[in-house]
């Protein structure tokens, strides 16, 4: 908007109330607003998402707005800045917020019977700074400052000061403005503050006041070594702030030139600073005929007058306020944020609308300038700006700030920032974000990287990822920032609050991840505290596949790991290399299969540990059970790799044919079908869910036992094996195997009491692992050769005490299958559903990090990301660290240009008492006469109230009887006419003719007190209750608010033309008013009429004291003129009294 000089300059919402209605062009009326326009936000503001706040209704419609959408503001720059929230609960952050208006105070109090649930937090303005701090546990000082316009430059002025005396470690400071009631906006243009216009005309000839504006802005503040330690982005460097008061002066809302001089001064004075290293200054900048010449002037003998003996080029001067308005409370921030984004870019902006300079401005004479169009900044090297911010009671701040990059290279820091730089601005110059001391680690923009997003509602995850999506396609990140993607998955990941509903997607470039964004996140549970109650199920040989998991090589935990495993092979003798033989078919082969698939376990633990997935139990299918008690730390990964790889050779040494069934039975059921062959012809090898087994033995006898349970219509499937693995032919090598495995070694559980232990269930017992002891040679001979009990192994671990001597089971968050492929997900679901009634357990996910097929790095990180989007642990950089350690990836920064969060803003929240609603929308006007319809006026009585005063209407003044003014009683007369006017429907006021007064009776003179003083009127119409357009009126007033004064009633109607038909009587009425019309146009034409000397015959008046009028009166007939045109050209009255 500033870049392009355009302003956001609009008439003022209906919803904050009908402009037209009150609109008067002076502004010294009461009651009137003279201005119609301003600056406001394209928002409802009634909108909020108060479920995020963790706001009932109540509370939320009762709060003002302005406190709503600081919250929002609020939490939208902590994500900004890369802090997550709960690093501020119970910090010492304080909250600084400049506020200068109470609207929704005065519109949702105006009436004592109708005010909102906890009315008094909700409005005070105390409260908009607690709030915050409330919200988000803040424990350092809480304010709200009021200082007018400059409120929100003094709220960080005082925030600086507590980060210098270490009073504070961060500061939120805030600036709050939102114009929702009349009434201010009324007050205002009477101090003749405002333009009447309604934009400030900064700079211009034009100047005439200010335009107002809303805004909400918040940042945040640390010193400078604290950013620099948690690697914040730094967009600028604050080099000093100040505050004075103007002191004593003509008026108390004239500024002084003087005060604003010496504050600069003593700012650059305590700073250590000359002032004529400063390039920009961005003035208050009104638009005042006063307040504008006043500031030039104090800019002018100081930051002007020392670029001047310093012999540099003129001060380039600018304002946002005709661009945005005057926010007010949050002006000082806007002028701050304009800065910052000045100072990054390295570009200087035009201030809107300046066609004409003021002439009063003597720019080249005080080597001022103004940027004429958008410019690079002025000077090489260091960028610098002032900020000016005063309030209309003399209350004035300065602060200078620095861009982020010269600042630090200048002192040879290291950190981020955001500061564009120009090819020629230095030679060493560089955008990446970091000062070009420091050092980056090289991006990887093709590498797979988990982004993730989370929101408050579920819905948010869309809306989420449309932003990002939006955001992603219109701007060019791929070429402007190289490490953008990097980048990226660090800020969502580190830099950003985890919420209760999350969701992933997987990428390596932009386009992919715009792609993703598109065709929509998963959609996913709310997540849940998780801690150590993950399952992680270990798939037995089998499901082993050429090139399983070697996507993952390039990956440095897997690779580490595979080389380790390597090292620890080649000692044992083995001439193959892992990585070679993952790759061919022969991975098949007992000696080869067994291996490799505790390898690429042994690895996933390596790398799931990593990423700080732990689990709180292990369970594994046959051999899968060597990586369950490596992953519960029961064995080494020595051990592991010692275990497996002789296993392989033993199993390989198997020269007797067998085969192997699977079949859909109970274990029961497998035991009264393997009584139909020879004993130990086929044995019960694993028993793998309460309805699926696996059956092994001689061929002859399988293909008997498929035969025969096929027949009976059950499930049964021969496996693509030639060994009869878990059967009587396993104990041909169960020696060799003894005895190759050798010594193993003695490692005990844990002594760190911090870490809670792993238990193994052991699928070869049935139930948990008491001691490492017990995983000695003799148990993995065992497990070779004997029925694996896995279905027993998981029930017992399903039904496992959540603590020692209770009955209450552990609550298992997640299950993961560590191995080859998802084998025994639909196993584990069965015995989920036979053995565990807690609902928890039903719904917890069962993730695989690879699978059968894919890509190993798409699916590890996408259990990863289920992982974490269902509330477990998972260090997300270390996800991301791909082929760099964990931990070692430098350089990372916290990008400042995302989307802001997508807030939940389809219910709107407002309290407003019908009355108040009819104060700030009234159904007609304010007339001269008549007045306004009173507040909450019933159409069964209409009333209408009026402050009469001489100010308003100079002409009642000259109505004066023995001196005492009074009012007209043609006046009363009129105001009853303009009520049963406003009666009228709109439709049926072209069928009007005119008005027809009866039983009309003065019974009080109205008097009308001089100078300010108003009486007050009111009128009153009674409906009749059979003739439509009939009422009876009365004319009342008071002068002291107690006691009423009757000075006029009657009736009054209104009449339309009436359409006869042939056969209807004219009525007397008609008759009559008919009669009434030809005698006025008689009267009125009558040439024979004798003249008469107005101004003669008012003189005579004075003289016996009835004064005469003070302007000059036509010869006119001096009576009460109603003249009404014809029906279809619309209605005109004219009184003339």
């Amino acid at each position: 908007m500033v870049s392009n000089a355009r302003t956001g300059h609009c008439k003022v919402p209906t919803d904050r109330w009908d402009a037209d209605t009150w609109h008067h062009p002076d502004p010294d009326r009461k009651g009137g607003i003279a201005v119609q326009h301003g600056f406001f936000l394209k928002q409802d503001v009634g909108k909020f998402d108060a479920p995020f706040f963790s706001t009932t209704a109540k509370e939320a419609a009762a709060m003002d707005p302005m406190k709503r959408l600081l919250l929002e503001v609020a939490y939208e720059s902590i994500e900004n800045a890369g802090i997550p929230v709960e690093n501020l609960m119970d910090s010492q952050t304080g909250c600084y917020v400049g506020c200068m208006t109470n609207d929704y105070e005065m519109v949702s109090l105006h009436d004592i019977y109708d005010i909102g649930h906890a009315a008094a937090s909700a409005t005070s303005e105390a409260m908009t700074a607690n709030r915050v701090s409330w919200f988000f546990g803040l424990r350092g000082p809480s304010l709200t400052l009021d200082t007018a316009c400059s409120s929100s430059l003094y709220a960080l002025h005082l925030a600086c000061q507590s980060l210098h005396l270490g009073e504070t470690e961060t500061s939120l400071v805030a600036g709050v403005n939102l114009i929702l009631n009349p009434n201010t906006m009324h007050q205002l243009p009477a101090m003749h503050m405002l333009s009447p216009e309604g934009i400030s005309h900064t700079f211009d000839d034009r100047a005439n006041g200010y335009g107002r504006g809303e805004g909400i802005g918040c940042l945040v503040v640390k010193r400078l070594s604290d950013a620099l330690r948690d690697g914040d982005t730094i967009r600028c460097v604050i080099r000093g702030t100040g505050a004075n008061a103007d002191g004593k002066t003509p008026s108390i809302t004239q500024p002084s030139s003087l005060a604003q001089a010496d504050l600069i001064t003593r700012t650059y004075e305590a700073a250590g600073l000359p002032m004529s290293s400063t390039q920009y200054f961005e003035s208050h900048g009104t638009g005042t005929p006063v307040g504008d010449p006043i500031e030039m002037e104090a800019i002018a003998s100081t930051l002007g007058a020392s670029r001047a003996d310093a012999g540099l080029s003129a001060l380039y001067v600018g304002s946002i306020k005709p661009s945005v308005g005057h926010t007010e409370g949050c002006s000082g921030l806007a002028g701050v944020f304009k800065a910052i984004t000045c100072l990054e870019h390295g570009m200087l902006v035009p201030t809107y609308g300046v066609d004409r300079l003021n002439p009063k401005l003597k720019l080249s004479d005080w080597n001022l300038a103004l940027p004429s169009q958008t410019m690079r900044w002025p000077e090489k090297g260091q960028r610098r700006v002032s900020i000016n911010s005063f309030g209309f009671g003399g209350a004035n701040a300065h602060v200078i700030l620095d861009d982020a990059y010269h600042y630090l290279a200048d002192r040879r820091l290291v950190s981020n920032h955001s500061t564009i730089l120009d090819e020629i601005d230095d030679d060493f110059a560089s955008d990446s974000g970091i000062s070009s001391l420091g050092s980056r680690t090289p991006p990887d923009e093709e590498m797979k990287r988990l982004l993730v997003f989370s929101t408050k509602d579920q819905a948010g995850i869309q809306r989420l990822a449309s932003a990002y999506a939006n955001h992603l396609g219109t701007c060019n990140i791929d070429k402007t920032d190289p490490r953008f993607f990097s980048d990226l998955a660090h800020t969502l990941s580190v830099r950003r609050s985890h919420l209760d509903f999350r969701s992933f997607t997987i990428a390596s470039s932009k386009k992919e991840l715009e792609s993703n964004l598109r065709k929509g996140l998963p959609r996913l549970p709310r997540s849940s505290r998780q801690q150590g109650n993950l399952v992680f199920v270990f798939t037995g040989q089998g499901a082993q596949w050429p090139g399983m998991g070697r996507q993952l090589v390039g990956n440095f935990v897997f690779r580490r790991s595979v080389q380790a495993s390597q090292r620890l092979l080649e000692a044992l003798g083995c001439k193959w290399n892992i990585l070679q033989e993952l790759e061919k078919d022969s991975i098949h082969l007992p000696q080869y299969s067994q291996t490799l698939c505790t390898v690429l376990q042994v690895a996933l633990v390596d790398l799931l540990r990593s990423w700080q997935v732990w689990p709180g139990a292990t369970v594994g299918h046959s051999s899968g059970e060597i990586a369950a008690a490596y992953a519960a730390s029961l064995i080494t990964h020595a051990d592991a790799i010692k275990i497996a790889y002789v296993r392989g050779l033993s199993s390989a040494e198997i020269t007797r044919p067998g085969a192997m069934l699977a079949a859909g039975l109970t274990k029961e059921e497998a035991s009264q079908y393997l009584s139909l062959v020879p004993h130990e012809a086929a044995v019960l090898a694993c028993v793998n869910s309460p309805s699926s087994v696996t059956l092994s033995g001689n061929v002859d006898a399988i293909d008997k036992l498929e035969a025969i349970i096929s027949a009976d219509g059950k499930f049964a499937r021969k496996l693509k094996v030639k060994t009869a693995y878990h059967s009587p032919h396993m104990r041909a090598v169960s020696q060799a195997y003894f005895e190759r495995m050798g010594q193993l070694s003695k490692r005990g559980l844990t002594k760190d009491t911090s870490t809670k232990k792993t238990l193994m269930f052991s699928s070869l017992k049935g139930r948990a692992i008491e001691s490492p002891e017990e995983l000695d040679a003799t148990y993995w001979v065992s497990n070779m050769e004997n029925t694996v009990q896995f279905s027993t192994a998981v029930s017992d671990l399903l039904k496992h005490p959540a603590q020692p001597g209770k009955k209450t089971p552990i609550r298992w968050g997640g299950f993961v299958e560590v191995g080859p492929h998802m084998a025994l997900k639909g196993p584990v679901q069965q015995i989920i559903s036979v053995n565990s009634p807690n609902k928890t357990v039903k719904e917890a996910p069962y993730l695989a990090v690879v699978e059968r097929g894919k890509d190993a790095i798409d699916t590890s990180l996408a259990a990863a990301g289920q992982l974490w989007a269902h509330g477990h642990n998972v260090n997300l950089s270390a996800a991301n660290a791909g082929i760099h350690a964990p931990g070692t990836s430098t350089g990372h920064k916290v990008l400042t240009n995302l989307p802001s969060y997508p807030w939940n803003h389809t219910k709107r929240f407002w309290h407003e008492s019908y009355l108040m609603r009819s104060n700030r929308f009234p159904s007609a006007p304010r007339t001269d006469l008549l007045g306004v319809p009173e507040d909450l006026s019933s159409a069964l009585e209409p009333r209408w109230r009026n402050h009469l005063r001489i100010s308003e209407n100079p002409w009642i003044e000259d109505h004066r009887i023995t001196g005492t003014i009074l009012y007209p009683a043609a006046g009363m007369l009129v105001m009853a006419l303009e009520g049963a006017l406003q009666t009228a429907r709109e439709g049926d006021r072209n069928r009007l003719l005119g008005f027809q007064f009866r039983e009309v009776k003065f019974e009080r003179d109205l008097v009308v007190p001089s100078g300010e003083e108003a009486v007050e009127t009111r009128l009153s119409l009674q409906p009749h209750s059979a003739i439509p357009g009939e009422f009876k009126f009365i004319v009342f007033s008071t002068t002291s608010g107690t006691t009423w004064t009757q000075h006029c009633y009657g009736t009054v109607s209104l009449v339309y033309t009436i359409g006869h038909s042939e056969v209807e009587e004219t009525s007397s009425a008609d008759v009559e008013w008919l009669h009434r019309r030809s005698v006025y146009a008689k009267l009125s034409s009558n040439t024979a009429a004798e003249p008469v000397d107005v101004l003669g015959f008012y003189d005579h008046l004075e003289n016996i004291s009835i004064k005469k009028r003070a302007y000059k009166i036509r010869e006119v007939i001096n009576k009460l003129l109603v003249e009404v045109s014809e029906p279809n050209k619309g209605l005109y009255i004219l009184y003339v009294l």
